[in-house]
């Protein structure tokens, strides 16, 4: 309002100069504020008819230390006309990036880099914008409540990994049995050929340590006190590319862990919503300071368990 006010009273005394003094100066001068005070006008009208603003995620899953990116679109009601526009996106409360530029038509795209974000779940927005003329008569803040949560997953490892972790691979009857045999292949180690169960076959058969042939496989992550938080980020990647790998070959894959409240286990399945629990069980998950409470599950003998974890062997 003290904005306005003070445009008045300046026209007023450039009209009054004009009145009395006459010439081009003082016709230039109101002309000119005559000018700056009907983009005004029309700036104070569309700010006052207020924005739109769309916010566009690129499409899940997310993972972590993977560059993410948000797009605000934000679209007046009215053309702005000569007007500036600043938005500012906030992540977990803090501000992540304010553009302020002109605006000169009625949509203005901008994209906000929000970094390669650790794994959890991360909160985004409110949008904080200002808007103002060019002039400083009009200037104007909205806040947008709108929030959004990015759940970010553990980002799998090299399949690499997944090959070197395969000697830990054992059963639920402790016995380290395979559950299933299968034909002799090239390459297979002598030392794998089950001689008895060839002679009852007729034909050479071998161990298969493979998780598929247990038919059902269990994913044990251990969280109880971690060596270091870079050890227990790496425990959590493991676990998430054995469910990414054991899924892709449609194999049932359960899930067995720790929180506070005491263990947390989903059986095996391929059904997608109980997979899906175990990558959110997987976002979540923290390390635990004391031993974790209640027993686990009882798991039939020919239920393969992947031990992953500083603890997990001893499962």
């Amino acid at each position: 309002m003290g904005s306005w006010l003070r445009l008045i009273g300046l026209a007023a005394v450039l009209f009054s100069y004009r009145q009395f003094q006459g010439g081009w100066v003082s016709n230039f001068l109101l002309v000119t504020l005559a000018a700056a005070a009907g983009v005004s006008l029309w700036s104070a009208a569309a700010l006052g008819a207020g924005v739109r603003v769309r916010r566009t995620l690129p499409p899940g899953p997310h993972e972590a230390g993977t560059p993410l990116f948000v797009t605000l679109e934000v679209e007046g009601r009215l053309p702005l006309g000569l007007s500036w526009l600043a938005v500012a996106e906030r992540l977990d409360g803090a501000v992540v990036r304010r553009d302020v530029r002109l605006f000169l038509g009625r949509r203005w795209r901008v994209t906000v880099p929000l970094g390669e974000l650790p794994r959890g779940r991360h909160r985004l927005g409110p949008i904080d914008l200002e808007a103002g003329d060019l002039f400083g008569f009009v200037h104007r803040r909205w806040r947008l409540p709108e929030e959004v949560e990015i759940q970010v997953r553990p980002k799998p490892l090299p399949a690499t990994a997944v090959l070197k972790e395969r000697r830990r691979l054992r059963w639920a009857d402790g016995t380290g049995e395979p559950s299933e045999l299968r034909p002799y292949r090239p390459g297979d180690r002598v030392s794998r050929i089950r001689w008895k169960a060839s002679a009852r076959a007729g034909e050479l058969l071998v161990a298969d340590r493979s998780p598929a042939a247990a038919g059902r496989v269990v994913v044990v992550l251990d969280v109880f006190r971690p060596a270091e938080p870079e050890a227990f980020e790496r425990d959590v990647a493991l676990a998430a590319t054995w469910l990414k790998a054991l899924v892709s070959d449609g194999v049932p894959v359960g899930l067995w862990t720790w929180t506070d409240e005491g263990p947390r286990f989903i059986p095996p399945t391929r059904h997608r919503a109980l997979v899906e629990r175990m990558w959110e069980l997987l976002v979540d998950v923290r390390p635990i300071d004391r031993p974790p409470p209640g027993e686990g599950p009882r798991l039939s003998a020919a239920t393969a368990i992947i031990p992953v974890g500083r603890r997990a062997t001893g499962i």
